[in-house]
């Protein structure tokens, strides 16, 4: 029997989680124990009502705004603007982070979007899967790859850049008896790399050597859809309230729709402005494959866990991305043809996207496509391939 941990530090949705389900039922049903260090114990505590695991908070960074480098495009500036911006900061949560190992006592550690139990781990040695999309974890280059891949060669400031990152990281890590790293990709040491994406959705486009696992619903997790009126065209909205999803919100109000929202951090006085004919706000995660089933179209803020079922269920989508990965996640979708983003500072006309999507059969013929192609991959697959990596981390 084997103790392992899931980690979760950076990112805000449950797609640091979820897809871990089928995984972690499996170990616990064969005797392994499974703990979790997570930057938001509800919202785990919430995924896991029924079961009695332990959660152990796990501390997380954030960078003031005023000290944040703009307009980030590398994994290294992320982080920067993520609370690796000051030697001190970075010290202190590592002896956090490092408590709270010495605390749950793991075997195995799994870290999905975790980089201070990534760089504690050169202390604790623990051996180590990374797992999740693409974004965090980015191909081992020198520097670091760019995101805005489309506009070139980066300038010689984007060395720079990942330089001033590297010097905290190091000075940080010396306090605690970590050899610094003479690059910036040698901070990703680990025993086993799990890319949870399609091929199509790496943020990193032309990865060398990209073993992708795929990304699969779950089908015990959420609550069945409810749909204010049988009439209108079914949406699914998972959002938060930036402007273009308030935008959106209002867009959706002036359609013949029926929408079934799940907005965790809207406000309760704009949630009484929707109307109850059109919306049904749901308090409580919402089954995604069901959804799927029954919608015509998603709206979300580019998720990339969200983004892909709709994919693979041949489902439209409209994207409203309020962060550079979330912005990459819909890039890719627009790629596809798939579906349209209205980005936060250039979000265009909100009302026109949405009925494109709703009714311009083009976008939901390009997400049948990419369904089609992957309608023979199974989740028991890569639960199998997953848990012979871990048997071998023993």
């Amino acid at each position: 029997m084997a103790r392992i941990a899931f980690c979760w530090e950076l990112g805000r949705g449950l797609g640091h989680i979820v897809p871990h389900l089928d995984l972690i039922r499996r170990l616990v049903a064969r005797g392994d124990e499974v703990v979790f260090l997570a930057q938001d114990p509800a919202r785990v505590e919430s995924v896991f009502r029924h079961e009695n695991f332990t959660v152990y908070p796990l501390a997380h960074g954030h960078t003031p705004v005023a000290d944040r480098m703009r307009n980030a495009d590398s994994f290294p500036q992320v982080l920067f603007n993520s609370g690796f911006h000051d030697v001190d900061v970075v010290h202190a949560r590592l002896l956090d982070v490092l408590a709270t190992l010495e605390r749950a006592a793991p075997d195995i550690l799994v870290c999905d979007y975790a980089p201070s139990v990534m760089l504690a781990n050169h202390v604790a040695r623990r051996p180590l899967v990374l797992s999740g999309y693409g974004f965090w974890n980015p191909p081992r280059s020198v520097p670091m790859p760019r995101f805005r891949y489309w506009l070139g060669p980066p300038a010689e400031s984007f060395a720079e850049r990942e330089a001033t990152v590297l010097a905290v990281i190091n000075d940080a890590g010396a306090r605690i008896g970590i050899a610094p790293f003479r690059t910036f990709a040698e901070f990703f040491t680990a025993d086993r790399l799990w890319l949870c994406i399609y091929e199509e959705l790496d943020s990193y486009a032309g990865r060398p050597d990209g073993h992708y696992l795929g990304m699969f619903t779950d089908h015990d997790f959420g609550t069945p859809p409810q749909w204010p009126n049988e009439h209108g065209l079914k949406v699914f909205a998972y959002l938060t309230p930036g402007r273009s999803g308030l935008a959106a919100l209002a867009a959706l109000a002036a359609q013949p729709v029926s929408v079934c929202l799940y907005a965790p951090r809207l406000a309760d006085a704009a949630a009484k402005n929707l109307p109850t004919a059109v919306f049904h706000r749901c308090t409580t995660p919402v089954s995604l494959p069901a959804v799927s089933r029954e919608c015509r179209a998603f709206v979300n803020n580019g998720n990339l866990s969200t983004s892909t079922i709709a994919l693979l269920a041949g489902k439209p989508q409209l994207c409203l991305p309020e962060s550079a990965e979330q912005y990459l996640n819909a890039r890719r979708i627009e790629l596809l043809g798939a579906g349209l983003a209205a980005p936060q500072r250039h979000p265009g006309h909100v009302a026109g996207k949405l009925q494109a999507i709703l009714h311009e059969p083009g976008y939901a013929r390009a997400a049948a496509r990419f369904a089609h192609k992957y309608a023979g991959r199974r989740l028991s697959d890569r639960t199998e391939y997953m848990l012979a990596d871990l048997d071998e981390l023993r």
